[in-house]
């Protein structure tokens, strides 16, 4: 399904800092982001700490998603997931932030924002989505251990 607002190369650069981030990968990170060549479609430079280009992550600005081969390429790259030290680690209101604005970029359709974020008396997060016109849609409970919505 396509977007009512095409991604953007920023976009796309938090999309995949996020995944970075979620799974733990400190030797890689996101280089520049840009238009590709091709019509409607994102380059989305992975360098290692030296700033080697690693891979080129290749997303349809029309969907805002990664090429199929792209995921399969990324997930090879990254580590299997530690479900052990997954519950152990904490996100600071930084890292919360990116997250939480992956989702909304991930699941919004282009047509929503992040509004405010704000840490909860609990240690959990409160995160508020609103639309272009500042219009608040939805006001969302956040876990800091998996920086995903409490249900």
């Amino acid at each position: 399904r396509e977007r009512a607002v095409p991604l953007t190369p920023a976009e796309a650069r938090i999309l995949i800092d996020a995944m970075l981030l979620k799974t733990n990968v400190s030797d890689l990170k996101t280089g520049d982001a840009l238009l590709a060549e091709q019509p409607g479609k994102i380059d989305v430079l992975l360098v290692n700490a030296d700033g080697g280009v690693v891979e080129v992550i290749k997303f349809d600005a029309k969907t805002g998603r990664m090429e199929k081969d792209e995921r399969r390429t990324l997930r090879k790259l990254l580590p299997r997931p530690d479900k052990a030290e997954h519950y152990n680690r904490k996100f600071d209101t930084n890292q919360m932030t990116l997250l939480a604005n992956a989702m909304v970029i991930q699941f919004g359709n282009g047509d929503l924002k992040l509004g405010d974020i704000a840490q909860t008396p609990r240690g959990t997060y409160t995160a508020t989505v609103i639309n272009q016109t500042g219009d608040i849609v939805r006001e969302m409970e956040l876990s800091s251990v998996t920086g995903r919505p409490i249900s």
